[in-house]
């Protein structure tokens, strides 16, 4: 006879138990006391003051590639590839250049979707912040 057979046996022999009537309303009673004693509040990962920072990062990088591109004049130059610091710099402009002339093709019905989206989030936002606040 294993260890399992043994084991199954022993719990067979152990007289059933049954919990009383009103046991899951006591418990849910004492878990709701303890959460309204010490009620967990959400707290984000990244905070908004993170994400404003990050945003504000990439916006300014943007900001600077193109001061660099218009700066070194690539789109005018006759030189084959330049270089800053040893990394070349001409894949980085034809990827943004690529990105742009990608994005003048799109719809314009992609861009009143995306604009809708950012506007119901908006109002979503609003209307939270006024039902709290009433």
């Amino acid at each position: 006879m294993s260890t399992n057979d043994k084991l199954q046996e022993w719990f067979h022999e152990i007289p059933e138990e049954k919990a009383p009537g009103d046991f899951n309303r006591k418990v849910m009673q004492e878990i709701m006391t303890e959460w309204s004693k010490n009620p967990t509040a959400y707290k984000p990962i990244i905070s908004r003051k993170a994400w404003w920072i990050v945003g504000i990062f990439f916006f300014l990088l943007v900001i600077v590639l193109f001061m660099l591109k218009n700066a070194m004049g690539v789109a005018d130059s006759a030189v084959d590839s330049q270089t800053v610091a040893g990394i070349n710099l001409e894949y980085i402009w034809t990827f943004i250049a690529d990105f742009f002339e990608k994005l003048n093709r799109i719809s314009p019905a992609v861009g009143v979707g995306a604009l809708s989206i950012i506007a119901l989030w908006f109002f979503d936002q609003l209307y939270t912040r006024m039902a709290r606040h009433n």
